[in-house]
């Protein structure tokens, strides 16, 4: 998408709360393109809806479980029971992607399960591959979902299969309804923590398989009462078949149940913002490390302001990244000089005295004038640069002892001057080794 296509985000706004579908379309597109003017347009378009929809409007449903218990399948027939007394619905189907070696892509199949007879006003359905991000969803799952929560009664988020950590879905959805299969395991599993500590409602699906199904519901419901879950909340388990369209407007009665309670106990608006802090937090780490957090005050802090400002979520994560952005850009890394200090190192690289002519016999002078040019860039390098390590997000500017690094290298300055090596090459190394030490200690 061009510059110049790129849609105002007050007429779609518009149009999208009229539930006009190609205007949804157009708006999931628009969240979907990471151009800077897209990004920009994008958080308008959000804040605007957010703002109209605000924080106790709509549903938002997660259904997950492993692969093959029947989620696409059991999302169909919910849809069906949804559909039938005037609900609009729209969802968003998540797919695993292939490995990026073996050539990337997904088959997005969801979709081909969630089967409608006829062309449906009420019902939209986006599928989207997780792209290889961990944690059973993708992140653009977040606005995608709050978009359409702007003009669909109820949103379904249908996460990949799942394993046992996979929980991401518990910072998006209102409601989240576990998907199990009759004979997966034993009474141990559920006991377990992970997935199985976030579910609101759970179904076990393929109750047409009789005593199994009955079984696993048993052991679910002996399992499902934890110290970490609000009491007032019973967390029920429903024996369903999705292939038989049995048990499902049960299923949905607890869920809308679920809704209810929390929405009345006053719970909802804070779920939702605390949903959208974490998200920011998780987009801003995924982008920048916990290194990027810090320089706009770290995560306590980004904590804070997300509750305490009332700019939308969506507005306050593109501000925080410009800054993060800002601050990276100021930042230099230690293996770059400034122009007023080492203008003759700066067009064609380093470009250093010649190393004086010594006399036959004379390496200990060599490697005087070598090492005290080595000591001379790397301290320059250290002193004026704040070497720091993205992936670990620890800062590695200390006043680390230049001398008994000097000293631990005073090995190889030999070696380096037999070799012919730049001393500009040594001099990094030096600052490497100082950072190393530096991150050992911290």
């Amino acid at each position: 998408m061009r510059q110049a296509d790129l849609p105002d985000p007050d007429q779609l706004a518009l149009r999208i709360q009229r539930g006009e579908r190609a205007a949804v379309a157009g708006g999931l597109n628009l969240l979907d393109n990471k151009l800077p003017d897209a990004r920009r347009r994008a958080a308008r378009l959000l804040a605007l809806l957010s703002a109209e929809r605000r924080l106790n409007n709509g549903h938002l449903i997660g259904v997950t479980g492993p692969p093959g218990t029947g989620k696409s399948t059991l999302v169909c027939a919910m849809i069906r029971e949804w559909r039938r007394v005037g609900k609009t619905v729209g969802v968003l189907a998540v797919d695993p992607s292939s490995r990026p070696e073996l050539g990337g892509g997904a088959l997005l199949g969801d979709r081909i399960r969630i089967k409608n007879v006829s062309y449906d006003e009420g019902l939209f359905i986006r599928s989207l591959a997780n792209r290889n991000q961990l944690g059973g969803v993708a992140t653009e799952v977040w606005p995608m979902s709050w978009l359409m929560l702007a003009c669909f009664d109820i949103v379904v988020i249908e996460t990949v299969g799942v394993g046992q950590t996979e929980i991401d879905i518990a910072e998006v959805a209102d409601t989240v309804c576990y998907v199990a299969q009759p004979a997966s395991g034993d009474a141990i599993q559920y006991l377990k923590s992970g997935i199985i500590e976030i579910p609101d409602v759970f179904a076990v699906n393929k109750s047409d398989l009789g005593a199994p199904a009955q079984k696993t519901a048993a052991e679910i419901g002996r399992s499902a009462p934890r110290q970490d879950r609000h009491e007032e909340w019973d967390y029920p388990v429903c024996l369903v078949s999705a292939a038989m369209n049995t048990g499902i407007k049960p299923l949905l009665d607890h869920i809308k149940r679920h809704r209810s309670f929390v929405a009345e106990a006053g719970l909802l608006d804070k779920l939702r913002s605390r949903h959208h802090a974490a998200w920011v937090m998780r987009l801003l780490k995924e982008e920048f490390g916990t290194f990027g957090l810090e320089l706009v005050g770290g995560m306590a802090a980004v904590s804070e302001r997300l509750v305490q400002h009332q700019t939308p979520h969506f507005e306050e994560y593109e501000h925080l990244r410009q800054r993060v952005l800002s601050r990276f850009q100021s930042e230099k890394q230690f293996s770059k000089f400034t122009k007023k200090e080492h203008s003759d190192e700066q067009a064609t690289g380093p470009r250093l005295p010649v190393m004086p002519a010594f006399s036959v016999g004379s390496s200990s002078a060599r490697r005087t004038w070598y090492w005290a040019r080595v000591c001379s860039i790397a301290s320059t390098a250290i002193r004026r640069s704040r070497l720091f390590c993205r992936d670990s997000s620890i800062s590695l500017f200390r006043r680390a002892s230049l001398k008994k690094s000097c000293q631990a290298m005073s090995a190889a300055t030999a070696l380096a001057v037999a070799a012919g090596a730049e001393p500009t090459a040594m001099a990094v190394s030096v600052a490497k080794l100082v950072a190393t030490g530096a991150a050992g200690r911290s």
